[in-house]
């Protein structure tokens, strides 16, 4: 029971944190488009995210750690892997930000991009399947 629940909890808690901090510059392409106010909920709430991204993400590499270790009994690839490989890369993307000046940070967006497509593969999977992938 209480196996389940911290699996569950530690599956659940970085999938939103990943889809949270995916919609960082989504919402800025929006606020820049609408040209919102500073004054604006959504400016607010987007500045809020910037400034907390750093720590989001790597609260959420080391979340999606521990869930992969207490749901997977072997070492194996399979797309939960590669979601935690995907946010690895990601990190390493901020961290080499230097060496790759501008590339740093469409590198940044697409592996983004790539990782919420492949992060709700494994959750449509997962939830609606007995495949444990």
């Amino acid at each position: 029971m209480l196996f389940d629940f911290l699996n569950l909890f530690f599956a659940w808690l970085p999938a939103v944190l990943i889809f949270i901090l995916s919609v960082i510059y989504p919402l800025r392409l929006y606020i820049r488009r609408k040209q919102l106010p500073p004054n604006n909920l959504i400016f607010k709430v987007n500045k809020l995210l910037r400034k907390v991204h750093k720590e989001l993400g790597i609260l959420a590499i080391a979340l999606t750690f521990l869930h992969c270790r207490i749901s997977s009994q072997k070492l194996g690839m399979n797309i939960g892997t590669i979601c935690l490989v995907l946010l690895i890369l990601l990190w390493c993307t901020y961290l080499l930000r230097k060496k790759l000046k501008m590339k740093w940070i469409v590198s940044h967006r697409y592996l983004t991009f790539i990782l919420v497509l492949v992060l709700i593969a494994h959750i449509l999977i997962t939830r609606f399947t007995n495949i444990n992938i």
